[in-house]
């Protein structure tokens, strides 16, 4: 709504769980008023599934319940085939700073689940230099996941769930990150980053 009080920088972020159960999975929240710089992490755009540039927000943080500007989300359109469903959207979260929209499409078909990321000049200079760019997706604690030549094995109980790959000019790393299953409540996870 207006203020947003419960919201995150989140913009186009993808949740996703197979045979219900979850894979790629929110950070959650941890604490409202005295959570200070961990909820404003776990509210960040770092700590979603969804692309981040020089590692900023897409929308900035005011207080554990404001926003002082926040991205604006635009479904682009679904589109069935007889192959598969796709579905794309933008936000103008990075525009202001660094002069570009950020568009996502989700394609699902028999070959599985693509994400293509589109980042698109608005014809505005930036005002910031890009320095980096990186995709994060945070794994559920009882996903596990390595690192297979360019690509990322994930594992539920032994079983493989995904096979995870990027364009050759992109790296990943796995990283430890913060999650929150439930109000006060802190764990940890995994989280596949691609730089």
């Amino acid at each position: 709504l207006s203020i947003a009080a419960h919201g995150h920088a989140d913009a186009l972020s993808l949740m996703l769980h197979l045979d219900a159960k979850p894979v790629l999975v929110d950070a959650g929240t941890y604490l409202y008023h005295s959570g200070g710089s961990v909820r404003d992490r776990l509210r960040g755009t770092a700590a979603h599934n969804t692309l981040c540039i020089n590692g900023t927000d897409q929308s900035e943080i005011s207080g554990a319940f404001n926003w002082r500007r926040k991205a604006v989300s635009k479904h682009l359109g679904l589109s069935e085939t007889g192959h598969g469903i796709h579905v794309s959207a933008q936000h103008d979260g990075y525009a202001r700073d660094y002069g570009l929209m950020c568009e996502r499409t989700v394609s699902i078909d028999a070959a599985g689940l693509t994400v293509t990321e589109k980042l698109l000049a608005t014809g505005d200079e930036a005002s910031k230099p890009l320095t980096s760019i990186s995709i994060g997706f945070l794994l559920h604690p009882k996903c596990s996941a390595k690192i297979e030549g360019a690509a990322v094995v994930v594992t539920r109980d032994g079983e493989m769930l995904m096979h995870v790959s990027a364009e050759s000019n992109v790296s990943v790393t796995l990283e430890s990150a913060e999650y929150s299953p439930a109000f006060g409540v802190m764990g940890s996870a995994t989280r596949i980053v691609f730089y």
